[in-house]
């Protein structure tokens, strides 16, 4: 519940333009539930719009680490944006 309520909090920041205080958000609720994979994948967008790039490429290839083989459709976008990132052609939004 903590980390679920950690993650709207930081949605809720991300969404009127404050990604600061959602990646605090995040990483509080990840202190709890480190193995939470929507906090960490709203962590690594959060870091990839504050042009934290190497943070956020970590970030994605930890979320890829706890989806194991589930999930193609969202595996192949954090392959993209990783792809992206390290080619510096970043930028979200």
């Amino acid at each position: 519940e903590g980390a679920d309520l950690r993650n709207a909090q930081g949605n809720a920041l991300a969404a009127k333009g404050d990604h600061r205080g959602a990646v605090k958000a995040f990483e509080k609720g990840l202190e709890s539930t480190p193995d939470h994979v929507q906090l960490r994948f709203n962590l690594a967008r959060s870091y990839e719009v504050l042009d934290e790039q190497g943070l956020a490429i970590r970030t994605y290839q930890i979320v890829l680490r706890l989806m194991g083989d589930q999930y193609d459709e969202r595996r192949k976008f954090i392959e993209n944006r990783i792809s992206l990132l390290e080619r510096g052609a970043g930028s979200t939004q």
